[in-house]
């Protein structure tokens, strides 16, 4: 297995509100990938992102038996995210200068050659294998929701005034949340990408393919990435991370 992340500010973006995490290589801790595009006025998106990654790490460092079987780990992945809703929403109340932030977060846990996803908001997971490069995940946007009505082309809201407005979040104003969850398999050589709206707002998904295939190293399509936003305009933040099980 090899792994890649990068981040970025973007051209036009004062900072950085998005976090990212790979914990891996910790003996009886399952490998996680990790990944939050924060929102809020002043630095509270940032401050979201961080404390929702943080924690995720954190929750899974304190008891990581709870994730060390498939049977039930959905179910865990919501509770856990559930628990970082409240966090940030706990948080956010304490001060003005937060009210109101918020996060996406995209957990991916692998067990074997299963990845457990858990997700809210509009960052996202692909994977490319043998089948081709497929979205995993669905995005909790209003342009998405406008999409799935037939009232927007997919083409139509990369353009849209409002593709940046989502309609889920961890944090936020809203009580509680409601998470999606997915189980993949993966295959030797697959790949699985992690990704904030800075990348795909700005690569489209064949050019994304067609870097990760000619990359040497997950790393490598990280960087190249990031980079190919920035020269596309990257007028937001930019996160990728990469997983490629390789068994050699």
């Amino acid at each position: 297995m090899l792994t890649g992340m990068a981040s970025d500010k973007g051209m036009l973006r004062q900072r950085n509100e998005d976090s990212c995490a790979i914990l891996t290589g910790e003996k009886g801790i399952p490998d996680v990938f990790v990944i939050a595009d924060g929102m809020g006025g002043h630095s509270s998106g940032e401050t979201a992102s961080k404390l929702a990654v943080d924690h995720v790490i954190e929750y899974i460092r304190m008891d990581p038996s709870i994730f060390s079987k498939g049977d039930g780990l959905p179910e865990r992945l919501v509770s856990m995210m559930r628990n970082t809703h409240r966090l940030v929403l706990e948080c956010s109340q304490t001060t003005n200068a937060w009210k109101g932030m918020g996060t996406t977060l995209t957990v991916a846990v692998l067990l074997e050659s299963d990845l457990y996803v858990g997700h809210v908001g509009d960052s996202r997971l692909y994977i490319l294998d043998s089948s081709g490069f497929r979205r995993i995940t669905s995005d909790h946007s209003y342009t998405e929701e406008l999409i799935r009505s037939g009232k927007l082309t997919r083409e139509q809201a990369r353009h849209h005034p409002n593709k940046n407005m989502i309609t889920r979040a961890i944090g936020g104003l809203e009580d509680e949340v409601e998470v999606d969850t997915f189980v993949c398999s993966l295959e030797n050589g697959s790949h699985m990408l992690l990704c904030t709206d800075g990348l795909t707002n700005e690569v489209d998904e064949r050019t994304i393919q067609e870097i990760i295939l000619a990359a040497a190293t997950p790393q490598d399509a990280c960087d190249q990435l990031v980079h190919t936003a920035n020269q596309n305009g990257g007028r937001d933040n930019i996160t990728a991370v990469i997983l490629r099980c390789d068994d050699d």
